[in-house]
């Protein structure tokens, strides 16, 4: 136990500064051309960091095969990457991946985040190809081994002082989870709004007796022929005159592309009390009242009433866009229009009926699901109203006779029979001549047509007068 103990040490400690570290070798990954294989070589010992930030939107597989991570994507295109995974199959060590601008995962973090499979059915015959192309080994050399040399041995070491021995209790450690942060959220769509939606109505239809809601309309003259060729009936009776009738329906759902799905279309609550406008701006109008928007019998419905409470139309509008838009009450034209046998000599009933198109876009608005809301344009959801025209009837009406024996002044008649009952004059109500005429839809409000003197009377033989005409 008194034997001489000596250290040999073997060779000198080389003093040098330490190496620097290096940065990663940045590889960055983009998507190849359809059917394309590409090889990336990262090395074994080299710090390498595989950048996927440009394919980070990409439709991918992820397979792993020996030491590789095959990227197929959605265009049969692959990226080998080698080597990915060491020979025991864990991540390599010296790796690190970029998944977008600013984030970056070790290795295994990476493998732990997104899913790769081992399954080579998924990958396209080149890429399976390719994988048993890449040359994978190690470097192999002879080893120095430098000589131990003998230099003069160190003294032993005295005896080390030590403090009293103490026991700590134990206590549990706390275990900290590792947790990954979470995927980046998807980006936000907005929804883009164009195009047009519109539909046709027709007042003939109107019918008081049978119309649901208050209102003051004359019973419609159906018949096949309008201004502007909207009027599609092909009858003035039967199926035939059903094609247009007062409701329309359709969907607003063309006119919003992108955005978060899905997209929901709702009442535009801030158009209450507003005037309804056709498309050139002007305010719409009932026998002579303005139509202002108004709350409709629920949320999605809206209606065009006027002052005294008349409910000129009803537009209900679902969630998805579908919409049915219902006239009830007649409309104001605001172009006028004569019908004689001048203008008309083919006597063709209804061929001067203009169509007044209604702009109902400040009506609707909208939203998607995250939610970014929307309006509609001005013009892009339209409902044209066809007009309706009264016609002549043939029939006859008698006011009565005047006679020329009560007349004084120019002319002095011969009185005969009893007072009163020679009249030179009588009176010619509106009730007497609306038996010649139906109105049509565009009744007065007190019912039935305005009537006055013709500056260009026509139609009777001429009528003389001591002489004259």
């Amino acid at each position: 136990m008194n034997a001489r103990v000596q250290v040999a040490q073997a060779g000198s400690a080389p003093t040098s500064t330490p190496t620097p570290t290096q940065p990663p070798k940045v590889v960055k990954v983009i998507k190849p051309a359809d059917g394309q294989a590409i090889q990336i070589e990262l090395g074994y010992t080299e710090a390498a960091k595989l950048d996927l930030s440009a394919v980070a939107n990409e439709k991918i597989t992820l397979v792993h095969v020996g030491e590789n991570l095959i990227i197929l994507f959605d265009n049969n295109a692959t990226v080998t990457v080698h080597p990915f995974f060491d020979s025991t199959g864990q991540v390599a060590q010296n790796l690190t991946v970029g998944v977008s601008d600013g984030r970056d995962l070790s290795g295994t973090d990476f493998a732990s985040v997104f899913p790769i499979t081992t399954d080579q059915s998924v990958l396209p015959a080149a890429g399976a190809a390719g994988v048993a192309a890449l040359a994978s080994g190690a470097s192999f050399s002879s080893a120095a081994v430098d000589p131990l040399s003998t230099p003069n041995p160190l003294p032993l070491l005295p005896p080390e002082e030590l403090p009293n021995f103490v026991v700590a209790p134990e206590t549990n450690p706390v275990q900290q989870q590792e947790t990954s942060p979470p995927p980046p959220p998807p980006p936000n769509l907005l929804p883009a709004i164009g195009g047009h939606v519109g539909g046709f109505v027709e007042e003939e239809q109107l019918n008081p007796q049978i119309l649901p809601l208050p209102n003051k309309a004359g019973v419609g003259n159906e018949d096949t022929h309008d201004l502007s060729g909207n009027d599609t009936d092909t009858s003035a009776t039967g199926p035939g005159s059903q094609v247009v009738t007062l409701t329309t329906t359709g969907t607003l759902a063309t006119l919003v592309t992108g955005g978060d799905l899905p997209i929901t279309f709702l009442i535009n609550n801030a158009a209450f009390g507003s005037s309804v406008k056709d498309t050139a701006g002007n305010d719409v109008k009932s026998i002579g009242m303005v139509v202002h928007y108004a709350q409709g019998v629920d949320s999605s419905t809206i209606n065009g009433v006027t002052a005294d409470q008349r409910v000129i139309f009803t537009l209900k509008v679902a969630a998805d866009g579908s919409f049915t838009f219902t006239l009830n009450d007649q409309i104001d034209e605001p172009f006028h229009s004569v019908d004689n046998a001048t203008t008309n000599p083919n006597h063709l009933q209804g061929i001067f009926e203009e169509t007044l198109n209604l702009d109902l876009s400040t009506a609707v608005t909208g939203h998607d699901a995250t939610p970014d809301g929307f309006t509609l344009p001005a013009g892009s959801f339209t409902v044209g109203v066809v007009d309706d025209t009264p016609i002549a009837l043939a029939n006859t009406i008698s006011a009565g006779e005047v006679f020329e024996d009560g007349l004084t002044g120019l002319s002095i008649g011969n009185t005969e029979g009893a007072p009163g009952t020679q009249p030179t004059s009588l009176t010619i109500t509106s009730a007497m001549l609306n038996q010649l005429v139906s109105v049509g839809a565009d009744a007065l409000s007190a019912g039935g047509a305005s009537f006055s003197l013709s500056s260009t009377p026509s139609g009777s033989p001429l009528v003389n007068s001591k002489g004259s005409r």
